[in-house]
């Protein structure tokens, strides 16, 4: 049994790294607005974003003092055609407060919140199973969080965004590397839509509540044959469950 781990939404909060770069973005392009403020709408909006381009749309939103608890997918895209060329031009101002934030590898690091009790677990798993993490960071930044945390982890088993940022093609190349059935792997993600596409290729999901998702996406999940893990103490259990499973099966 191989298990996968995605990192952002399951073994850290991202939250606080992804509204210091844009605060950083905001204040550079606009006016000097409150740290606390774009965190609150990073957090408000965490269910709809899925790039880069969609963090500065957001804070946007929060300042004209949209609901982004209430926001949808489809209302985040509309407001971002919205913008036109704009759009790109604050992605890459997003982008560019970012590189030098990276540059400094221990402030950059301690802009992730670990999610404690999931590192425990992670750490239980890792003694009874092959674990991979499969991420859209760089390589770097993941060891950069370990080490900060007093971990360590194999850098070889970090699929990140130079294999691809796609997470099906990074479960192919998983497939090729490790030489390990889709059906024998299990896969812990945080977003919906990674879940979603993940699971099309017969991979067992489960999706963490803790991560960049919210209630409606759960119960959505739980539809797809994604069971969300309620608990972070509960991951090495669900684990268990599929393995138990499908030891029942063979």
């Amino acid at each position: 049994m191989l298990v996968v781990f995605d990192f952002d939404g399951v073994l850290a909060d991202p939250v606080f790294s992804i509204a210091t770069v844009a605060h950083k973005a905001y204040c550079k392009l606009y006016h000097k607005i409150p740290l606390e403020f774009v965190v609150k709408a990073i957090r408000d909006a965490k269910h709809v974003l899925r790039a880069g381009p969609d963090i500065m749309p957001a804070v946007l939103l929060a300042v004209e003092g949209k609901n982004l608890k209430r926001l949808t997918r489809e209302e985040l895209l509309e407001f971002e055609r919205s913008l036109g060329k704009k759009l790109s031009e604050l992605e890459q101002a997003y982008y560019k407060a970012k590189f030098p934030l990276r540059k400094d590898k221990q402030h950059w690091a301690s802009l992730f919140k670990p999610h404690k009790t999931a590192l425990m677990q992670f750490k239980k798993v890792m003694k009874k199973y092959k674990v991979l993490i499969a991420t859209t960071r760089h390589r770097e930044d993941i060891l950069l969080c370990f080490d900060n945390w007093g971990m360590q982890f194999d850098e070889n088993n970090i699929v990140d965004l130079r294999i691809s940022k796609d997470k099906q093609e990074q479960f192919r190349y998983i497939r090729k590397k490790m030489k390990v059935p889709f059906k024998r792997m299990i896969f812990i993600e945080d977003t919906l839509w990674n879940a979603r596409a993940v699971k099309k290729l017969n991979v067992h999901v489960l999706l963490s509540t803790w991560g960049l998702s919210n209630k409606q996406q759960h119960k959505q999940a739980e539809k797809l044959g994604i069971k969300p893990i309620k608990r972070q103490r509960d991951i090495c259990k669900e684990i268990e469950k599929i393995e138990h499973s499908l030891g029942n099966n063979q």
